[in-house]
């Protein structure tokens, strides 16, 4: 969800869940990753890995997240 720009707050209404869940939940998922602590990190890492998902590298961002 994040991918596809929903700020924490429109995900947590979209799950029924508090806006520090879900950011907690971003947090934790950073960690596991070893990821930096930037705003896109998550996202860079996801389509760069994406190759593992049977995605097409080559697709625009849009086309992924919709």
């Amino acid at each position: 969800m994040r991918g596809r720009q929903h700020t924490s707050k429109e995900i947590a209404q979209m799950l029924f869940i508090s806006e520090k869940t879900v950011e907690n939940h971003r947090s934790n998922i950073m960690k596991k990753l070893a990821l930096p602590a930037e705003k896109n990190a998550l996202l860079v890492w996801a389509v760069k890995n994406m190759s593992s998902t049977g995605l097409d590298p080559g697709m625009h961002k849009n086309q992924i997240l919709h």
